[in-house]
């Protein structure tokens, strides 16, 4: 736990405590949901993406959260797909980014990861969060499948 809070926070002391006093239950339950999320990218069932949009939670900081691993999870595949022997930010293992690395293309990945940035700085602002959480959906799948 004090690992990962730890690669989490970049080394700032004040940020591993913070992360380390959430419980554990809610950063598996992060994980598992980009997990998923990933998984249902990966696939060709836009409608079951859609079905799954409470994969991303109604609370504005729980979304940025998930946001922000989801956007962890694109990076560690990105840079695993280029060789780069960069420090795993989400991930805990190469082999579990090298199960993505071949179903998406390194510009649909840069998309996505560029998406998720720009979803991050709406969240900042008044956005309303149901709406944003089924564009969110649509705006990632749309790189993907073009539909």
């Amino acid at each position: 736990l004090f690992t990962e809070a730890l690669k989490e926070s970049g080394g700032a002391i004040g940020a591993v405590k913070q992360a380390v006093a959430v419980p554990e239950a809610g950063r598996t339950r992060c994980y598992d949901a980009v997990k998923e999320l990933l998984d249902l990218l990966k696939g060709s069932n836009k409608s079951l993406l859609i079905e799954k949009a409470d994969l991303i939670p109604e609370d504005r900081e729980e979304m940025r959260l998930l946001i922000e691993h989801l956007a962890k999870a694109l990076r560690d595949i990105f840079c695993f797909k280029q060789s780069a022997k960069a420090p795993l930010l989400f991930f805990d293992h190469d082999e579990q980014a090298e199960e993505y690395a071949y179903s998406f293309s390194d510009d649909n990945l840069l998309k996505m990861l560029r998406l998720c940035l720009e979803t991050l700085d709406k969240a900042e602002m008044n956005l309303n969060v149901k709406v944003a959480r089924l564009g969110f959906l649509e705006a990632l799948w749309e790189p993907l499948k073009g539909y």
